[in-house]
């Protein structure tokens, strides 16, 4: 066989239930290839990694059919510590496969489990450290690194077993833009320089393209597209949104405006230089109101639910994590709180729910001051859905999960059905009262995080990362349910690294950056002043990449569009004007 790997009518049935995971898989993966694979949740993408590793079946059981080879190697019948010297496979969160506390330990556990001799232990070590850019951080202890920092070590962890083929699932769904270029760049110069094969799973791509050199499609368990980036997308950009639920590229999205308005681009943009090149070609590029600056909105005054008054905080080993922080939150806005990580986000809302107390100034809510507060009381105004929705559930069924907060305050019989129910209905979530929070699929478990805060019928909504690792129709279900709250005037706060999210969905953004607020306004305001802003971890949205690339090629300066939604208002508002 050709290809480093090649699965030629491969399926795959899971051990608990014999449900047909993947159906009659042909793939072939040369040396050296970029691939990225895209799917909705529940597709087969991670299914088909596993299988690739052997970890499927050999580790998690499972019945397969079918070839399947990596190097010239059996993926059914090869162990899997010897598959492990040829693929190597980085999860999600990195710290799930840490077996150690130093960088180093970590690193040289694989080879050592091999019984590779010692210096070529060392070996390894110091060359693969050197490769991830991590020479010098050996006696570091790995819970001290940063997410990106975490991720390159688990990097340098698989590429110490010398695997060609690098396959990573969602690597940087929870880093800020700093750690995500960190990898990104990472991986590509490993792909360019050490003609390693890499295999990512990834939702978001705007920022992959430019590296990839194929796209694979899955959908229920079966590969729908194989091939170049830029056909694959122009033949599915439409179908990838309506119809699987998937994040499509801006510069795809701008591309589909531009055909919907009559004037399909002669070059199916992959970047904000093609896509700026491409616009200005079409006339619907010269539409007046495109240029014409709008009116400001008004402001009507309206009291403030939260006022942060000159807040520092120092942890009990000195660190500072809060300096001199003033802001004010209004009822019924949607407010984003952005920094890298390590900035005090996480912090200041815990102030917020009153986990910290500040060591100076004070946090007033709804005009008292909660620092006189137990936590148990704010928490009736004030409900925090954690990064990962595991770490808050406490109960064996959905229905028990939700009905946790009204028991305790003394509900029982018909009334904590009424309660739950229309809280499952409220989430999405009906019909699944009987099933353990753990089995739910990640957009599912989200929403059950919400539900268990929605019973206290907060006024204030904490999110950490509400996004991360979702797809576009899950992520649209968050966002729907967000919006309905808003409009019953629950302030909503999105924690956030997803600038998407921000330009499309936040009323009032804060930016922190080494526990000092660097930035309050609009995200309009953010993101086309950013070079005036002192914070390296957020990026520009797409759409504005695109724009400015529009402005450096012609005199009439286009406006700051931060969406592809917010364009398509403008041109549909020039059409009715005509």
């Amino acid at each position: 066989m050709a290809g480093l790997i090649e699965l030629s009518n491969y399926s795959f049935w899971a051990a608990e239930n014999e449900t047909q995971l993947l159906h009659n898989i042909n793939l072939e993966i040369e040396p050296g290839e970029f691939v990225i694979i895209l799917g909705p949740s529940g597709s087969g993408k991670s299914t088909l990694a596993f299988c690739i590793t052997g970890i499927y079946p050999n580790v998690l059981g499972g019945r397969a059919e079918g070839v399947g080879r990596v190097a010239d190697l059996d993926v059914i019948e090869t162990p899997v510590p010897q598959l492990a010297t040829h693929v190597g496979m980085i999860f999600q969160d990195p710290d799930s496969q840490f077996c150690n506390l130093f960088v180093d330990e970590e690193v040289a556990f694989g080879p050592e489990n091999l019984l590779v001799p010692r210096e070529e232990v060392i070996r390894r070590e110091e060359l693969t450290l050197k490769q991830v850019g991590l020479s010098g951080f050996e006696r570091r202890f790995i819970n001290e690194l940063s997410g990106g920092q975490k991720q390159r070590v688990a990097i340098a962890s698989v590429l110490a077993m010398g695997p060609d083929v690098l396959i990573l699932d969602q690597p940087t769904a929870n880093l800020d833009p700093v750690g995500k270029s960190e990898v990104y760049n990472l991986l590509y110069d490993l792909n360019q320089k050490q003609n390693k094969t890499v295999i990512l799973i990834e939702h978001q791509v705007d920022e992959l393209i430019k590296y990839a050199t194929r796209i694979i499609l899955m959908d229920g368990g079966k590969i729908v597209a194989n091939g170049p980036p830029r056909q694959v997308l122009k033949d599915w950009a439409r179908r990838l949104e309506t119809e699987m639920g998937l994040w499509v590229p801006e510069v795809a999205r701008l591309a589909l405006l531009a055909e919907d308005h009559g004037y399909p681009m002669s070059t199916f943009p992959l970047d904000a230089e093609e896509a700026a090149q491409a616009w200005l070609e079409l006339p619907v590029s010269k539409a007046e109101s495109l240029y014409i600056s709008p009116a400001a909105e008004a402001n009507p005054e309206q009291e403030s639910f939260v006022n942060i008054e000159h807040v520092s905080y120092s942890y009990p080993n000195g660190f500072k994590a809060l300096q001199d922080v003033s802001l004010s939150i209004y009822p019924g806005n949607v407010v984003g709180l952005m920094g890298e990580n390590g900035s005090g986000k996480t912090t200041l809302s815990r102030h917020l729910i009153g986990l910290l107390k500040p060591t100076s100034g004070k946090i007033m809510m709804n005009g008292e001051d909660i620092a006189e507060k137990k936590v148990k009381s704010i928490a009736k105004d004030v409900g925090y859905v954690f990064q990962y929705p595991e770490h808050q559930f406490v109960a064996d069924t959905v229905f028990d999960e939700i009905a946790y907060t009204p028991r305790l305050e003394g509900k029982k019989g018909d009334e904590l059905k009424e309660i739950v129910n229309k809280t499952l209905i409220q989430v999405g979530l009906f019909g699944l009262d009987g099933r353990h929070p753990l089995t739910l699929s990640m957009g599912e478990k989200r929403r059950l995080s919400i539900a268990t805060m929605l019973v206290r019928n907060p006024k204030l909504l904490i999110l950490d990362e509400p996004t991360a690792g979702l797809d576009f129709r899950n992520t649209q279900r968050m966002i729907d349910l967000l919006m309905n709250l808003r409009a019953q005037n629950t302030i909503i706060m999105l924690v956030t690294h997803t600038t998407q999210l921000v330009a499309s969905f936040v009323d009032h953004v804060f930016v922190m950056e080494k526990g000092e607020l660097v930035f309050s306004g609009t995200p309009q305001g953010l993101f086309t002043n950013l070079s005036h802003v002192n914070t390296k971890a957020i990026e520009q949205p797409e759409m504005l990449k695109i724009v400015n690339q529009i402005n450096l090629r012609q005199e009439q300066k286009m406006l700051p569009f931060l969406t592809v939604e917010k364009l398509q208002t403008a041109l549909d508002n020039q059409k009715e004007n005509v």
